[in-house]
């Protein structure tokens, strides 16, 4: 089913109210959930078996931003907006949102299915399956026989058939075929007038710039006895020279100007992140002492201590591995979680629009029920 997405006409007024919100975190109290800002300051007190992250929709008829999440109790499911205000009670199985849209189903505690939006009741809750297909329609079933309703909720196929299929369209209808007892046939349905709805097509992003000087290479080869180049950015390397009958390694970074060296071990690049505050690129450095393996930084400064038996970055976070426990370093923050985690849940991303954004872990120490989540800041959220 092709997904519709709409301009936002308040961009203006959505920044503003970013700027004045901190991000809401998930916060575990005991066996409870509530949320805290990114300081791990409460904000909506912990009453509930369990929470989703906030997610933003657009509310289009009233061309709004709302942010909700999910919030559980008794296995029942409601919808909470980040002023701490129930769109809808918890007493649901499920709402489940379209792609790019501000519709979505809503399930009972029957199994029975409708399809709204924040403002408008499409199809009430008394289906047994609302699924999505072409033309902006959606089959439905209810008492196990299947029927048509359009983008507006109207039926256009009545619920008596036990197949229905999608065939073809041309410039007036979409033809669709139906299956029951009595008839096999095929029927026309009007085609969906897209110009009733409003389109934009985002943006292509433009590629980064990479530096290179062929002549800083040429200094380089012949000032030191080895040199590796970072793979992105040639102005940040790794080199090797004799001393004293034995190799020491260095790195450097010719565009910061910082710089280390007579480190015995070798070094291997680990991550790179750019700096807001200075707008320059920064380098981690993996190191290695006595087959353990720490992280030091472009200056020299050891950020972790060699003492894992791995490292490994995804261009967000390090996770530390050692003796099957897990520890955690955040780059762009220098936050440092030692190993003693036994899993973890996943990494999210919290936008926190325009500034970047904010990340965090979930972690468990011994059982996978007692998880909670930690921070790029060095937040623990639980207590």
């Amino acid at each position: 089913m092709k997904k519709i997405v709409f301009i936002v006409l308040v961009f203006t007024s959505l920044v503003s109210n970013a700027q004045l919100k901190d991000v809401l975190v998930p916060y575990r109290k005991a066996s409870l959930w509530g949320f805290s800002d990114s300081n791990g300051k409460i904000v909506i007190t912990p009453v509930y078996d369990s929470v989703t992250l906030f997610e933003s929709v657009i509310n289009r008829q009233k061309s709004v931003s709302i942010k909700y999440c999910k919030v559980f109790q008794n296995n029942k499911v409601g919808m909470l907006t980040d002023d701490n205000k129930l769109l809808f009670p918890i007493q649901y199985t499920d709402f489940k949102f379209e792609y790019d849209s501000d519709r979505f189903t809503i399930i009972d505690a029957n199994g029975k299915m409708g399809l709204r939006d924040f403002n408008t009741v499409y199809l009430p809750i008394e289906y047994e399956s609302i699924k999505g297909v072409r033309n902006e329609s959606y089959v439905i079933q209810k008492n196990g026989k299947l029927g048509l309703a359009d983008y507006y909720g109207k039926i256009v196929i009545p619920m008596i058939y036990d197949q229905l299929n999608y065939v073809s369209k041309d410039e007036k209808s979409c033809k669709w075929k139906v299956v029951n007892e009595q008839e096999t046939k095929y029927v026309f349905t009007p085609l969906f007038n897209e110009d009733d709805l409003i389109q934009y097509s985002t943006a292509a992003g433009t590629g980064e710039m990479i530096d290179s000087n062929s002549s800083t290479q040429n200094e380089l080869t012949t000032k030191y006895d080895w040199v590796e180049k970072h793979k992105k950015f040639d102005y940040a390397f790794i080199f090797k020279e004799e001393k004293k009958n034995a190799y020491q390694y260095g790195f450097e970074n010719s565009k910061s100007r910082n710089r280390f060296k007579g480190l015995d071990s070798k070094l291997e690049f680990l991550d790179d992140y750019y700096d807001e505050k200075t707008q320059s690129q920064h380098f981690i450095l993996k190191f290695r002492k006595e087959d353990k393996f720490g992280i030091i930084d472009e200056t020299g400064i050891v950020l972790v201590p060699a003492k894992y038996d791995a490292i490994y970055c995804d261009r967000i976070k390090c996770k530390l591995s050692m003796d099957e426990l897990n520890g955690y370093y955040f780059p762009k923050n220098k936050v440092y979680f030692e190993a003693k985690y036994n899993g973890s849940i996943g990494s999210r991303s919290i936008e926190n629009y325009p500034l970047p954004d904010f990340e965090i872990i979930g972690v468990y120490e011994n059982s996978k029920k007692d998880w909670y989540y930690i921070g790029d800041n060095g937040v623990i959220f639980k207590e």
